[in-house]
């Protein structure tokens, strides 16, 4: 298989160009010019400079992919449009491309934040629930699964609701890492699930 991985330089995106590689597939992956590259140095990854906020940057990734494997997303944008113009439109311009291309089928690595909390740790949420976002990152992921469902007549997908995601590289949860090892022990509200990245 040919599979491009936009995001392949972040902590989800690098770990999957590696278990896609041991499997055997040829992997491009989309980065940024500014990108930090330490993960994907020496693996045999084909690098493809593009943008999610430049459509017209997207057409030479998808060339000759047959899945795409969108990990790329703005998690914490400085500028706050960036949930917008990275997670919803770069979303369907990447799948607009893909559609142009040939792609096979995409698969977005969406978040449970899409779908918004449980009402409570007693009745966790289900899939008949109506999504109820809380957060503008979780409003943008929800958007760019609407985006996806626009196009299904031209185009596979899959969307995988990920929840909170750990492992090697993870900066997110490294602070409370060192805070556990420390002796500090957060109180957390209510229950929430995790993953391990591999």
């Amino acid at each position: 298989m040919k599979a491009l991985v936009t995001g392949a330089n972040g902590f989800i995106g690098s770990h999957l160009c590696e278990r896609l590689l041991a499997e055997g597939h040829a992997v491009r992956g989309l980065v940024r010019a500014t990108s930090d590259l330490r993960w994907l140095e020496g693996t045999g990854v084909e690098l493809c400079r593009g943008d999610l906020r430049e459509p017209e940057s997207l057409a030479a990734s998808v060339e000759g992919m047959e899945w795409v494997f969108h990990a790329a997303a703005d998690v914490r944008p400085r500028d706050p449009q960036d949930f917008e113009r990275v997670n919803c439109a770069g979303t369907r311009a990447l799948a607009e491309a893909c559609c142009r291309s040939g792609v096979k089928r995409l698969v977005l690595f969406s978040s449970a934040a899409a779908a918004g909390p449980a009402r409570s740790v007693e009745f966790p949420r289900t899939e008949s629930e109506s999504e109820q976002p809380v957060s503008r990152y979780g409003r943008g992921k929800l958007r760019a699964e609407a985006a996806l469902q626009e196009l299904a007549d031209r185009l596979h997908s899959v969307i995988l609701r990920l929840p909170a995601v750990y492992g090697p590289r993870d900066r997110n949860s490294l602070v409370l890492l060192r805070g556990l090892r420390l002796g500090v022990r957060p109180v957390l509200p209510g229950t929430f699930s995790v993953v391990h990245v591999s």
